[in-house]
């Protein structure tokens, strides 16, 4: 029996108006706080803003003049490390002021994150039948607060990009004919996200596989007519050369799982032994989950391919590391039970660990260094082992089956 108005408290009629508003004001700030970041020397780092923007526009600058895209380094030894497919997607940049360019690459970064918790946030809805505009906006806020977001708001970085065209492939929301297109343009931009051609054959989705693996073909065949000269190079030298062309892929810094052995004082032959059993055992790992979330999770074995992709890939830099923090506000989003929603808040919780490596641990000779070293690493390994467990065991998933991408696909 549902008590009178005039017996209820001020309270319980007022908190359910202040909660949106307060919930509102609190991403108004992560906004400008995250655009900060962007565009406003000193609230971030004292570091130059959009640098490494900077050194796409500068060497397609180079490409323009006659030289070639491998060619230009900045002064500290940086260069552009991308298919050539990259410098042609990008190349509009190199026609715009840099003032101009900050400003549209800022504003497509930060469109980008949003559309990603967007998309998270409607394929939750499909389970709760009802809005929750707080939670969605609490989210978002720590989306855009993260060590990735932020990052790659300051250094000018395709983070942000990359993830949301592959997340709007994997979760079914293009039309069918086109389902692995933007996986595949996404691969040709940078190498990583290829991990999704085999997450699409394991859940039986060849038709996007297939899709994918032309458009990612395609794009670099037409790239090759444009920079032949850079193509070949790319392909042929450049791609096997990456621990020459990064300045340290041992450094902390870079949170892949190659990184971590190496920086383990291995000799070279041990390192390679060590990471591929490594890898082996993570790629393991992830086609258990996978076919387990198939039926069960499927949103968040999207996610965990996206976590795998940062383990395996040689360098992992943390404006890369959308994904686990993205793994987290799905569990926030999606579940209500305390276990999966208290796991995801401590994922985005501790992806707000600041970037501030002047304290950098020369060596990861105990628990302590080890843990301080490699702890954005530590996060993304429990994103792909301990996530799906809790999902997997935790109860009932009130989904439907193997229909679930299915069902995410009609979302408007």
């Amino acid at each position: 029996m549902s008590l009178p108005r005039s017996a209820t408290t001020p309270h319980q009629g007022r908190w359910p108006r202040l909660w949106p508003i307060a919930s509102a004001a609190v991403l108004v700030i992560a906004c400008g706080y995250a655009l900060g970041w962007a565009l406003v020397p000193g609230i971030g780092t004292d570091d130059p803003l959009q640098y490494d923007l900077a050194i796409y526009r500068a060497a397609i600058g180079e490409s323009a003049a006659g030289h070639s895209l491998y060619d230009y380094a900045t002064g500290e030894g940086d260069v552009f490390n991308y298919p050539p497919f990259a410098a042609l997607i990008l190349w509009p940049l190199h026609w715009l002021g840099d003032r101009a360019a900050a400003l549209g690459w800022t504003a497509l970064t930060l469109a980008a994150a949003i559309w990603t918790v967007v998309l998270l946030y409607r394929a939750a809805q499909r389970h709760h039948q009802q809005r929750n505009f707080p939670l969605f906006a609490i989210a978002l806020s720590l989306v855009l607060v993260s060590s990735a977001h932020l990052s790659t708001q300051l250094w000018g970085q395709l983070g942000a990009l990359l993830t949301v065209l592959v997340l709007i492939d994997a979760l079914g929301r293009l039309p069918r004919p086109f389902g692995g297109a933007l996986v595949g343009l996404a691969a040709a931009v940078k190498l990583a996200p290829l991990m999704f051609i085999p997450y699409f054959l394991l859940t039986r989705r060849y038709r996007e596989a297939a899709t994918a693996s032309a458009v990612f073909a395609g794009a670099a065949l037409l790239a090759w007519g444009v920079f032949p000269s850079d193509s070949a190079r790319f392909w042929l030298s450049e791609t096997f050369r990456m621990r020459e062309r990064v300045w340290d892929i041992g450094d902390p810094a870079n949170q892949s799982l190659y990184s971590f052995v190496l920086r383990c004082g291995l000799g070279p032959t041990a390192t390679s032994l060590v990471f591929a059993a490594s890898a082996l055992a993570v790629l393991a790992v992830w086609a258990v989950w996978t076919r387990r979330l198939r039926t069960r999770d499927p949103v968040l074995a999207v996610l965990v391919t996206g976590c795998v992709w940062l383990l395996l890939e040689p360098v992992t830099w943390v404006h890369h590391l959308y994904w686990p923090v993205l793994a987290g506000a799905w569990l926030v989003l999606r579940y209500r039970d305390l276990p999966r929603r208290g796991a995801g808040v401590a994922v985005m919780l501790l992806m707000l660990r600041p970037m501030d490596w002047g304290d950098r641990v020369p060596d990861q000779n105990g628990l302590w260094q080890m843990l301080s070293v490699n702890s954005w690493l530590l996060v993304v390994m429990v994103t792909v082992t301990v996530l799906p467990a809790l999902v997997a065991f935790g109860g009932t998933s009130h989904g439907k089956g193997s229909s679930e991408i299915e069902a995410i696909r009609q979302l408007a």
